[in-house]
């Protein structure tokens, strides 16, 4: 999923328990990361890096 302020929404995701990978940004310029959800699916969220 495509999001905005993706920093802030990791910060908050990883306080609460959800073990989010870590932050990081792709080869091909997105800012990142996966959670699994309580049925095992992987979540991803991304956001276009300014770098």
């Amino acid at each position: 999923m495509e999001i905005d302020g993706i920093s802030g929404f990791y910060e908050q995701i990883k306080d609460k328990g959800l073990n989010p990978t870590e932050l990081k940004t792709a080869w091909y310029g997105m800012s990142e990361f996966y959670i699994k959800d309580n049925n095992g699916y992987i979540l991803g969220f991304a956001e276009k890096s300014a770098e």
